[in-house]
């Protein structure tokens, strides 16, 4: 049975503030590593010059228990 993995896409909210989560994906499957390299895949398109929307400092993924498994900054 898939796993099911969060993606958060986030900001540093800046003198003492809390990150702030500006997008969120969700993403089944079996392998934590695939789920690794699609988020890598995701963040560097991210940061494509031709990307509109407001830029992510990094992308984290945390399982189904809430547990960050993975960071990419």
């Amino acid at each position: 049975m898939p796993g099911t993995y969060l993606v958060e896409a986030i900001r540093s909210g800046g003198k003492g503030r809390p990150a702030q989560v500006i997008a969120r994906l969700l993403i089944r499957s079996d392998d934590l590593e695939a789920v690794k390299q699609q988020t890598v895949q995701l963040f560097q398109t991210a940061h494509a010059p031709r990307w509109s929307r407001p830029f992510a400092e990094a992308l984290r993924v945390m399982d189904a228990s809430g547990v960050e498994r993975f960071r990419c900054a």
